[in-house]
Parts: C-alpha cells; structure tokens; sequence
C-alpha cells in the first residue's frame, strides 16, 4: 500500500513537472523557485524522471535580454550558432558565415575573413576577403607601412564595382 501511493505521487509529480518544463517551457530556476528547491534538484528529477533537458539556446526568445541571438563585440557582429564548428562562446562572426556561405563550406582552421575597407560592420559579399592568418598579418602591416589605411578605410567598394562595369 505504501509503495502503491509513492507510485502515484511520483507518477503526479512526473507529470507536473513535464507540464512546467516541457509545454510551459519554464526555466528550471523558474520551477525551482516554484516550489523552493534549488535548480539543481530539478535537474536530478528531470533525469531521474527521462525528461530530457534543453540544449543551450533553446527558448532563448523569453529571456529579458534576448536580441534574436545577434551579439556585437569590438565593432564586429556575431550570430548565436552554439553547433558551429568554429563558434566562441556559441556565437561566429556574421562575416565568418558569410563567407562560409559563398564557399560552401567552413571556413578552415587557419583561414579568416578580412574587411578591404577595414570596416567589420561592411560584410558585403565584396568587402569581403578570405586568406589564411599570415597573409592577414602581413596585409595589414603591409597596408600600414605604405600609408594606405585611410584610403581603404574610405573605399566605397560597391561604387567602385559598379563604375567598373559600367566601363566594360
């Protein structure tokens, strides 16, 4: 008799503690606040109980700060992409997946995205140049050295596209 009502109890428990996690979609700090328990012991049910646990970045939208999982750092923009090969912290450079896009592929390991016009925020397709780490190193010491960084800096690389084929 008394394993049959600690059946049922676990049995109603496992069933309200689905409805939170999985259909209310509530945080697991949310269901332990709840019920005044720590985060922890909500997790050790939910294994206990096969409910499986979100992966990061799922139900992100209802966070207070969520920004539809664009992020910007040091003038560059970055996209949330936690199952990228490449990603910091679960985010990769809209420039990275830009370029990945034209290749068609990821982008290799010592290979990265620079910016002609040194503007990270320009990823235009055309603004766009893949080399590997040390040319990047030595074009921009190259570029510095013969004076040249305003002048690209000032560059408006889709006038100077269009005037070109407009004189073919």
């Amino acid at each position: 008799m008394i394993n049959d009502k600690k059946t049922v109890k676990d049995k109603i428990f496992k069933e309200w503690l689905y409805q939170k996690y999985v259909i209310e979609d509530l945080y697991g700090y949310e269901i332990a606040n709840k019920i005044k328990v720590s985060r922890q012991t909500v997790f050790n049910w939910l294994k206990k109980y096969g409910i499986s646990s979100r992966k990061k970045g799922q139900i992100l939208d209802k966070h207070h700060n969520w920004n539809g999982g664009i992020s910007k750092r040091n003038q560059t923009l970055y996209f949330m992409q936690p199952y990228h090969p490449h990603n910091y912290r679960g985010y990769v450079s809209i420039s990275n997946l830009i370029a990945e896009k034209i290749l068609n592929r990821f982008l290799k390991d010592k290979e990265m995205v620079h910016h002609i016009n040194f503007s990270p925020m320009d990823n235009k397709n055309h603004n766009l140049l893949i080399c590997n780490r040390s040319y990047h190193k030595w074009l921009h010491w190259k570029i510095k050295k013969l004076g040249l960084v305003e002048y690209f800096k000032s560059l408006q690389i889709a006038k100077i596209l269009q005037s070109a084929v407009e004189s073919e």
